[in-house]
Parts: C-alpha cells; structure tokens; sequence
C-alpha cells in the first residue's frame, strides 16, 4: 500500500507523519500544512502520555480527565479521556499522535482547536464551541458537534470509518479515503434560495465535500451544500448516499476533470425541505420524497430522477439521457429541455401529472401513463433546424401552444403532414414536431 510522509517541527527536531491508503501525497501535505499555519512560527511541545505518571501535563494533578494546555503534542501509547484548556493567546495547537488506545478528547471552547488523530484505534471529540480544525488521519473517529454553539469548524475525515455530527454554526467537513457517515445539524438562519445554477456559498451554512469512499450524508440542518466529487485516480469516489432534511440544500455531483463522463452510481434522497441537486455524472439518480426537489442536468448526462408526493423540477441539457419515474399520483412534476442536439426524456414509467416544456433542439420525449402537458414556447427566431419526436402522446395528454393566439395555434395544429413517423407539425421558429403514430391533433391541443 502506497503511503505519504511528511514531517512538522519540534523542539525535539522534525516529527514525521506517515499516512497510508490512497492520494496519499495529498492528505499528507494537508496535514502538514494545517500544523504548519497553525504553529505559524512555533514549535510544537511534546509529552508522552504512554504511562499512568505522564498523564499530568504541565504538573496537572493526576485525575480521571487530564487537561493537555497549548502546543502540546502527545505520542507513543496515550490512551484516555483529555480536556483542551483554554489558550492565551488563541490559537493553540493540541495532537494526539499514535495512541495505543480509544481516546476521548474535549474541546477549550474559547479557544481554536486544531486537533490531529493519527495512527488511533479511535478517537472521539466533543466540541463545545471555537473555531477548531479536527484531522482525522486513521482508525474508526467520531465528531460530535455542539449544537447549541455556533462555532466555524473544519473536519477532515481519514482512512477508517469516521462518524461526523456536525453542531450548530458553521461547517466544512471533507471525507478521506475511508467511509463515513456525515450528519449535518446546523440551525442557523440563512439565505439560501435552492438554485442549482447558481450559489451564493454565503447562504449556506454547512459544506461536505466528498471524494473517495463511499459516504453517508444527512443533510438535517438548515442550509447546507454536499458535493461529491471523485478524485482524479480514485477507484473508490463512488456510489455516495445523500438525505435531503427539512432545509434548503444543495448537492452537486460532479467527476473529475477531464472525465465528464465518469459513473457517480450516487443516489440522492430529498427530504420534507428544499433539496437541489446539480448533476455532471453519470448513473446517478434523485429521488423525490415529500418535499420539492429540483434536478438540473450538465451536457451529456445519464440520470434517472424519481418523483413522490412533492414537487419535482428537471432542467435538462444537450446530449442528456433521462428517466423519469413517479409511482404516486399526488404529485406533479415539470421537465424543461434545453438546447441542443440529442436530448431524450423517457418518463413512461411515470403515473402522476406532468409538463414537458420543449427546447430548441433535437430532442426524443415520451409521456407517462397520468396527463402530461407539451408546451412549446413562441419564438420569433427562424431558420432552426430542431426536431422533436414525442412518443406515447394520447389519452388526457395535451398539446399547449405558448404565446400563441388560437388562430395561430389551430392553424398550425390542423395543417401539419403525415409523415411515415406520424402527424408532424412546424413551430413559429422552424423546429419541428412529430407525434408519434398519430394522425390528428384533434381535441388534444390548445393555447395560453
């Protein structure tokens, strides 16, 4: 197993980080560089905690909660429950380095905590307020967030299976190379509208970044943004699970650079909130629970979206392919294609209402069982060489033609052609429509 090392500064001359597992370089020097900034000209204090009479730092009285004061870095067997002691100035740097053992860590609360667990069989940090930097680099950790405090706090995970329950302030949690489960609870008030398109990262809360492992995330807080993402030569950045709250959240799948058509195989479920999803992999799917989510798709996606009771919004894009499913009827759920060539919709396996809005290029659609509505939008342009299909158009499904007077609705619904593919209509800028195996639009169009 390919492994980095990296070294940070002690009284007692360089100590050396050794990080195994994959992207190993990149962690490693994180590492070393949160250490670094964090002593910001200083050297790091060292105490061994490997035997029951060095559990006194600092001459501590002996007891069943040693207190560990700043720039102190404990190594070689610590084992325990410790609380930081408040710095002064802020700014302290607290380590624990190869325990033998769980350790349980609580935080100053006034001061910023930078915390690094290395080489642990587990350790547990209870925040209690600041503004703290926990690494961790390896075994089974977990972070418990306060969520009456509103700290800003940076939690990076490692190579084991980490659980991460953020508190209530402000967050940015990244996952390493292991799996974690990620809890986001923040309760802060913010702006966030729920735009995929576009991010104001100041109306959010909370952000997770995740890239390799396979990841659990609860977005059960107010505001917050997951993006998952695959690192270049990472083997195992897929397959990530993602539960929308009672918020406002935005997740953003996307691949790596250079690999716009990477498998993402991630699965996304909104909650009773507003959940948003911008989707630049493949093999993803987005399901809809009682909330309203709104899915918009990059160039050349394969996705599946799932409705429920809620309301679900798709923006598709060129070159998209996309099922669309809905098993309850409660619901409805609005598709706006974009422009472009090759843009399919296959929605046949939905039961509830739904509206396809037309794009201005290529593009293959098919209805669902429940009514559906295709509206074409009025457009002055001319000379478009778009070519619509609609397939499985018929029953209760309706033809609307936007910004449209009837006279011209009705003129351009009764004059079309029969073609070998079915009744073919043209629109006011030049896109055609077919409808498959149909002879008529008789009684199945109108205007708005």
């Amino acid at each position: 197993m390919a492994s980095g090392s990296v070294s940070v500064p002690s009284f007692q001359g360089q100590i050396a980080f050794t990080v195994t597992g994959t992207n190993t370089l990149l962690y490693a020097q994180t590492f070393a560089n949160a250490l670094n900034n964090a002593l910001s000209g200083k050297t790091l204090g060292y105490r061994n905690l490997s035997t029951p009479t060095d559990n006194t730092v600092d001459g501590q009285t002996p007891s069943a909660t040693p207190t560990v004061t700043e720039q102190e870095i404990s190594i070689s067997g610590a084992t325990g429950s410790y609380t930081l002691l408040p710095d002064t100035p802020p700014g302290g740097v607290y380590t624990f380095v190869d325990a033998s053992g769980p350790i349980t860590v609580t935080g100053s609360g006034t001061g910023d905590d930078l915390l690094v667990a290395a080489i642990n069989a587990a350790t547990t940090y209870n925040d209690v307020g600041g503004n703290n930097l926990i690494t961790f680099v390896d075994g089974n950790n977990t972070y418990l967030g306060d969520t009456s405090v509103g700290g800003t706090d940076t939690i990076v995970a490692g190579s084991g299976f980490d659980s991460i329950y953020t508190g209530g302030g402000q967050a940015s949690v990244y996952s390493g190379t292991g799996d974690a489960l990620i809890d986001l609870r923040d309760t802060a008030a913010a702006g966030a509208t729920g735009d995929p398109t576009s991010v104001n990262p100041a109306d959010y809360n909370q952000f997770v970044y995740l890239a390799d492992g396979s990841n659990t995330v609860y977005m059960n807080g107010v505001a917050d943004v997951v993006i998952a993402s695959a690192l270049p030569n990472s083997i195992t950045g897929q397959g990530q699970l993602i539960f929308g709250g009672a918020g406002t959240d935005l997740v953003a799948l996307v691949p790596p650079a250079g690999t716009a058509s990477a498998a993402g195989d991630d699965t996304v479920v909104s909650g009773s909130g507003t959940t948003s999803v911008y989707d630049g992999s493949n093999n993803n799917i987005m399901w809809d629970g009682t909330g309203s989510l709104t899915v918009a798709f990059a160039d050349s996606v394969e996705g599946s979206v799932v409705a429920g009771a809620g309301t679900t919004v798709v923006y598709g894009s060129a070159g998209d392919t996309i099922d669309y499913f809905s098993t309850a009827t409660s619901g409805s759920a609005i598709f706006v294609a974009g422009s472009g060539a090759n843009e399919s919709v296959d929605a046949s396996g939905s039961a509830g209402s739904l509206t396809m809005v037309l794009g201005t290029g290529n593009e293959t659609l098919i209805g669902g069982s429940g009514p559906t509505n295709f509206n074409a939008n009025f457009d002055t342009a001319t000379g478009l060489t778009g070519s619509i299909t609609i397939n499985d158009f018929g029953g209760s499904d309706v033809f609307n033609f936007v910004g449209y007077s009837a006279s011209q609705a009705g003129s351009i619904a009764t004059n079309g052609t029969q073609t070998s593919s079915g009744y073919q209509i043209t629109l006011s800028d030049g896109t055609k429509v077919t409808f498959a195996g149909l002879t008529t639009l008789n009684g199945h169009y109108t205007n708005s």
